[in-house]
């Protein structure tokens, strides 16, 4: 039997920057290895549900870009931290639309979301929004959640993962991430039956 396929979407919090986190020391590579699943990570600098979509950044870009056909029995959907210049109502929207993209292209795909990365104690108002209304989402179609913000994935005394930039996790910061996730990939059907 295949091993289970995932797909990734999301920033460069989710496929890596100068800080780390690229290609096979990724969060998103390091738990399909434990997990035994395939990785297809569709992610850019800048991405977002707005963000980078006048200039094809952005996360329908990266949607259009993905092969037709192509399988993917998981969806990860990490994003949003980009998105801290719209209004809570402009990223509720896009938000929603591209999710109902997700589900019209892979209708029996298993989503997970987690809401915007954040590396300080004190996210804007607008991204804790959208963290709340990506948690309803989530709850109403049946998807599985976390908020890295509320759960202190990059903060606090986790802040020693983000890079000298100040703003990305470095490879351990990667390596962390991925031992949060893989509970919740593995609950929606991301492990390879043996």
């Amino acid at each position: 039997m295949a091993p289970p396929a995932v797909k990734f979407f999301g920033d460069s919090y989710t496929g890596g920057s100068e800080m780390g986190g690229v290609d096979d020391v990724g969060w998103p590579a390091i738990a399909c290895v434990e997990l035994g699943c395939t990785a297809s990570v569709e992610s850019s600098s800048g991405a977002g549900y707005i963000n980078g979509e006048a200039d094809g950044r952005g996360l329908n870009a990266a949607l259009d870009s993905t092969r037709p056909g192509s399988l993917a029995n998981v969806i990860v959907l990490a994003a949003g931290a980009n998105d801290y210049r719209a209004t809570p109502a402009e990223n509720a929207l896009a938000a929603d639309a591209f999710i109902a993209r997700l589900q019209g292209r892979w209708p029996d795909a298993n989503l997970v979301i987690l809401g915007p990365f954040w590396r300080d104690d004190q996210p804007s108002e607008v991204l804790l929004q959208l963290d709340a209304h990506l948690e309803a989402r989530a709850a109403a179609i049946g998807a599985n959640f976390a908020s890295p913000i509320r759960l202190g994935w990059l903060t606090g005394e986790n802040g020693r993962f983000i890079g000298s930039d100040n703003v990305h996790p470095d490879d351990e910061g990667h390596a962390f991430i991925a031992t949060q996730v893989i509970p919740l990939l593995d609950a929606a059907g991301a492990r390879r039956e043996p």
